[in-house]
């Protein structure tokens, strides 16, 4: 079941420093500023973009990585 708490395999080797979570996708910061979303994408809330679905997959926010210059995610929130 979705709804149960789990740990995340993917971010093992990060230093998570905050999380958030909505109805069915969750926000993980690390301790360097990288943004990982997981969960449900059906209104695009995990910025995967042409996806509806997370496929069950943690994936970074690569839009702040791919930015000139570089940014670093400082707060996340979900709803």
């Amino acid at each position: 079941d979705r709804f149960i708490p789990r740990k995340v395999e993917e971010l093992k080797r990060m230093f998570v420093v905050k999380v958030a979570s909505g109805l069915r996708h969750s926000v993980a910061l690390s301790e360097e500023g990288k943004v990982f979303t997981f969960g449900d994408n059906s209104s695009g809330q995990l910025g995967i973009l042409g996806s509806s679905s997370g496929n069950g997959k943690v994936h970074r926010v690569n839009s702040l990585w791919d930015a000139v210059p570089s940014k670093r995610g400082i707060e996340i929130a979900a709803g």
